[in-house]
């Protein structure tokens, strides 16, 4: 059941109100004064909906607007008065009353106000909750992944094979730690951001680069291709044999190709 405030200074028109809401079904709680509404907020009571009235001793409806505008409270606030005038009505504006009503309040209209406020209310907390649960949701799949990429960077850098992968233009973005040893780069940057084409002796490129366009021509993820007894190079310009295995895959739309390196120069 929707709950709602009704905050006036005057009892009469606290009954007054409570008897045309109740009769809609609502659950009416009065209050005496704005600070007896902000301590009851204050104190972790939540209502649907507050009906305040603006011009009261004390503070007025406009400071309790002002107190929910800033505490940032998904309460709308529908604002009454007796003396409508510029001001109050662009203070309403300013701390985003929900409504502005002038007395007397016609039944009519005051119950398709707080209907619509009410509406208003619980989409904002479905849409709060779907957000909260959105990124309660993404920090578990950041979580999950960072352990994923931990796990995957631990197993490639135990393996003494070279695993690099390369993107569509043939340029090398990353490689395990195996790929410097086994190629003899100093820095990551001698061999990340080049072209695969600087693998392969210069005698063996064009055969070898025909073989990679084969995967790079396949379908997606359904393309493999082994490559036996490969003679690559390294940065010391000396060569080696190796067994090579390359597949595809797309991430975020755009298509890598992975390679694990075998150096086979002792088995042979």
């Amino acid at each position: 059941m929707d709950k709602i405030l009704i905050v006036d200074d005057e009892e009469d028109i606290r009954i007054a109100l409570k008897r045309v809401l109740s009769r809609e079904g609502y659950q009416i709680e009065l209050a005496e004064s704005a600070a007896e509404a902000i301590r009851r907020i204050s104190s972790g009571e939540t209502f649907s909906v507050a009906i305040s009235d603006i011009l009261m001793s004390g503070m007025s409806g406009i400071d309790f607007t002002k107190f929910i505008a800033e505490k940032n409270i998904n309460l709308p606030v529908i604002l009454i008065t007796g003396n409508p005038n510029l001001s109050s009505a662009e203070s309403a504006i300013r701390y985003h009353a929900f409504e502005y009503i002038s007395k007397p309040v016609d039944r009519t209209q005051i119950l398709s106000v707080v209907k619509r406020a009410v509406e208003v209310k619980n989409q904002k907390d479905s849409d709060l909750e779907k957000l909260m649960l959105s990124e309660k949701l993404e920090r578990a799949l950041r979580t999950q992944n960072l352990d994923l990429n931990r796990q995957n960077a631990a197993i490639l850098n135990a393996t003494s094979d070279a695993v690099i992968t390369i993107d569509s233009k043939l340029t090398i973005v990353s490689a395990n730690k195996a790929s410097f040893e086994m190629f003899r780069f100093h820095t990551p940057l001698d061999l990340i951001g080049q072209s695969v084409k600087l693998l392969f002796p210069e005698n063996k490129i064009q055969k070898y680069m025909g073989q990679v366009s084969k995967v790079l021509s396949e379908e997606e993820n359904k393309s493999a291709l082994q490559l036996s007894d490969v003679t690559l190079l390294r940065s010391d310009l000396s060569t080696f044999l190796a067994d090579i295995a390359i597949c595809s895959y797309s991430l975020d739309g755009d298509t890598y190709y992975t390679g694990v390196i075998r150096d086979v120069t002792q088995k042979k």
